[in-house]
């Protein structure tokens, strides 16, 4: 069953990452932030005033004249200025579309600008000529011009279904996520824990990041093509400036949100790459900790064998073997204990193997084979004994009895 349900969840992931990268993607590129940086690369901010003041007319006005109204002019349109005007606009647009406002109040500051322009123009211009030129400025364009009532936008913005759509994607990516978290979830049970599932989750976002970079790519070489089908012309010669500069502002619009595509693509595979590290990091912490706990057991049973083995010679010795509470013996020779101190002298022999460091069996062996009547290799073993443990009393009583015999 997981064998089937592991790959399905992969899958169902890896559509559910493709979906939160189109929905995060989109939310991106038209974003103000987003677009007013574009704006900005291409450098529209920057022309503004070089385009308002190619489209004066010059006919009656002195070299002076121009160069004051000229000065005037940039000193109006202010790149920064401009920028945080249409920073304003589309942070108002935005709010709008996604419905956190109930109207659209975001207005066009023509006023604005020709009182800065005016303001500029008066300190070097005759107070006569910038008066005469304030009461020739239309009525409409003394006060601010509200968007909506523009004539190239909508008459009733919220009216398009788009803007439906579009106040639904913030929540549609929002549940696109949770049923990503989800599916990550329930990997855990799935695939045997953390490294497992983070393995899995990893590979879906692998795949979608890849399929990310790879979109992007495809992009790159299909996005000039759709922006030659555009078609921009300049209607007459005046205009030409004008549409160079939208045609920079598309390409390099475009290839933002190619970017953005990609660098998307490239969170995906670093929050791959993540996944797997942390899947290898708890692996190899699980598995130390398994190491460990097999040492633990094997030295457990180390003991365990030791402990028999000794048990064992002092059966064989006649006493009872007590492991919690390991004495020197004393032990009664009779006629047919000789075969019974060698058996004893090969068990403490199998327990010393397991555990050298095992002073009673040192002293037990050393018993047997005094008894034995092999008093130099007793010598040794009781010496051993101590110097485990000097404060052991059996070695030294097994000492004493050796010097008196």
């Amino acid at each position: 069953m997981k064998v089937l349900l592991l790959p399905v969840i992969l899958v169902v992931m890896f559509l559910g990452l493709n979906v939160l990268q189109v929905g995060f993607d989109g939310l991106r590129v038209v974003s103000p932030g987003f677009v007013v940086s574009s704006l900005r690369e291409a450098g529209v901010f920057a022309a503004f005033p070089d385009l308002m003041v190619g489209s004066l007319s010059w006919q009656e006005a002195t070299a002076a004249q121009k160069a004051e109204i000229e000065a005037a002019l940039r000193q109006a349109a202010d790149p920064q200025w401009l920028e945080t005007q249409v920073t304003l606009v589309l942070e108002d647009v935005s709010a709008y579309t996604k419905g956190k406002k109930a109207a659209l109040t975001a207005v066009i500051p023509v006023n604005e600008l020709f009182d800065r322009f005016l303001s500029a123009y008066a300190e070097t211009a005759d107070p006569a000529i910038v008066a005469s030129i304030r009461q020739a400025i239309p009525a409409e364009y003394r006060q601010p011009i509200l968007l909506s009532q523009y004539p190239f936008f909508p008459a009733d913005l919220s009216a398009l279904p788009q803007i439906h759509y579009w106040r639904l994607l913030p929540t549609a990516v929002g549940l696109v996520g949770l049923l990503v978290l989800l599916l990550a979830l329930a990997c855990l049970p799935l695939a045997g824990g953390v490294p497992g599932a983070a393995r899995w989750t990893g590979m879906a976002f692998l795949l979608s990041g890849l399929v990310g970079v790879a979109g992007s790519a495809g992009l790159s070489r299909v996005v000039p093509s759709l922006l030659a089908g555009f078609n921009l012309t300049a209607p007459d010669p005046s205009q030409e400036a004008v549409v160079e500069l939208a045609k920079h502002a598309l390409t390099t619009f475009a290839g933002r949100i190619v970017g953005a595509v990609r660098s998307s693509g490239i969170v995906f595979l670093v929050i791959a790459i993540v996944l797997y590290i942390l899947a290898a990091v708890v692996a190899s912490a699980r598995r130390s900790t398994s190491e460990a706990e097999k040492v633990e057991t094997l030295e457990s049973l180390r003991i365990e064998d030791a402990i028999y083995w000794y048990n064992q010679g002092c059966g064989m010795l006649g006493v009872g073997a007590q492991p919690t509470q390991r004495k020197a013996i004393v032990i009664s020779q009779d006629d047919s204990f000789n075969q019974s101190l060698r058996q004893a002298v090969l068990c403490f022999d199998r327990a010393l193997k397991i555990d050298p460091e095992y002073a009673d069996a040192w002293v037990n062996k050393g018993s047997a084979l005094f008894y034995l009547g092999r008093n130099e290799e007793a010598l040794q073993c009781a010496r051993k004994a101590l110097a485990i443990n000097p404060n052991l009393e059996a070695p030294r009583r097994l000492i004493e009895t050796m010097k008196g015999s």
